[in-house]
């Protein structure tokens, strides 16, 4: 049985970064980072750093808590938390590698959210998955009558394996969709065990689904069901096709377009999750940012990123003007939130001299004033 990851919150003796956060699997550390605080407040998110081991500093760690992991997950640049404990136990942690402005390189940014703070955060309605087309080829089993059509990608009829459509990249399928009328699946009725067999089949595959040309409540309507089956009895069919084969989705699409539009999104949405997790570049990306993997060897930082009671001007000027933290436009709380250790003038000048320097423009004046990149 693999080991239950642990959360492990220490306190330790540097000023800047007094928290530090371990996930640990057993004897592997799945990641550690220095963090400002032991957990974001309301609306806010915390700046952190991966662990290293500055030269000549013997940081001293004290365990404040320790706590099961439920759930641990990387999709791309974030990785979520679940911890087992009834308060505080959704978190996320965003990993980011920006370029440099004004040197070849890349620098690392990592911030250190919870549920809350990403629901209050402007972008908290946008889509996880990368805009753009991914390549793949959808393949049609080779039996099919009057087949759905694929605008998009490629598309080939042979025999497959199972189910009726299939999505296929680099030459391996990755999302099978079997197609159901409403009278195909009343007449699977009559022989429910060739049906869960086929089903056990489709469920084979780690992204399967039925899209049933109808909809729910036409199982429920007498004068569809008459002469045919009872209506108890189609209800309890249903729902032991869902409980049974829980790894398939069941879509009841409600008509044949309908259909065939939502196997449409969902090959696509499924081509794009597999470009996200690769290595290499998307293909609709020049030279994409590296996602962070976590649990890879930790960046080593030089003693004085520690050491310092806040970042240089270089870095603080680099921050704002990056744009991957600050979404347009900001307010100078905005930021405070991402170096709470600053002092308010300190930030304020270096605002004013990039307005100054014609790189930033303000809006409106006061507590409703905001910023904007020239």
């Amino acid at each position: 049985m693999e080991n239950p990851a642990l959360w492990i919150l220490y306190t330790t003796s540097n000023d800047r970064f007094p928290y530090r956060v371990e996930i640990r699997r057993g004897t592997e550390q799945v990641i550690a980072l220095w963090t400002q605080d032991k957990w974001p407040g309301s609306g806010k998110q915390i700046f952190c750093i991966r662990e290293g081991e500055p030269d000549g500093e013997p940081w001293q760690f004290t365990e404040v808590e320790r706590v099961p992991v439920v759930r641990l997950e990387r999709f791309g640049k974030q990785l979520t938390v679940i911890l087992d404990r009834p308060t505080r136990k959704r978190c996320n942690f965003l990993f980011l590698q920006k370029r440099y402005k004004n040197r070849p390189g890349t620098y690392e940014q990592i911030f250190f959210r919870t549920q809350q703070g990403m629901n209050q955060h402007r972008s908290s309605s946008r889509v996880r998955l990368p805009p753009g087309h991914s390549p793949y080829r959808v393949i049609v089993d080779s039996a099919e009558r009057y087949p759905w059509k694929f605008p998009g990608p490629a598309t080939e009829r042979r025999k497959l394996p199972a189910g009726d459509y299939a999505l296929e990249i680099d030459h391996q399928l990755h999302a099978v969709v079997e197609r159901k009328t409403f009278e195909n699946l009343l007449s699977d009725f009559s022989s429910l065990q060739g049906l869960h067999a086929k089903l056990d089949d489709l469920g084979r595959w780690d992204h399967a689904a039925v899209v049933i040309e109808a909809e729910y409540r036409d199982f429920l309507n007498p004068r569809k069901m008459e002469g045919r089956w009872p209506i108890t009895h189609a209800l309890r069919v249903l729902a032991e096709l869902h409980v049974v084969h829980r790894g398939i989705q069941f879509v009841y699409a409600g008509s044949r377009k309908a259909g065939e539009q939502w196997t449409n999104a969902w090959f696509s949405a499924r081509a794009k999750e597999l470009w996200y997790r690769r290595e290499e570049p998307h293909p609709d990306q020049d030279q994409p940012d590296r996602v962070a993997q976590a649990g890879e060897p930790p960046a080593v930082y030089a003693a004085d990123n520690l050491r310092s009671s806040g970042d240089s001007t270089q870095d603080l000027r680099q921050l704002i003007l990056d744009g991957a933290a600050l979404e347009e436009p900001f307010s100078i709380a905005e930021l405070r939130t991402l170096v709470p250790d600053l002092p308010d003038q300190r930030l304020r000048t270096t605002m004013q001299n990039l307005k100054k320097e014609g790189r930033l423009e303000r809006v409106g004046a006061g507590r409703a004033a905001r910023w904007r990149r020239c």
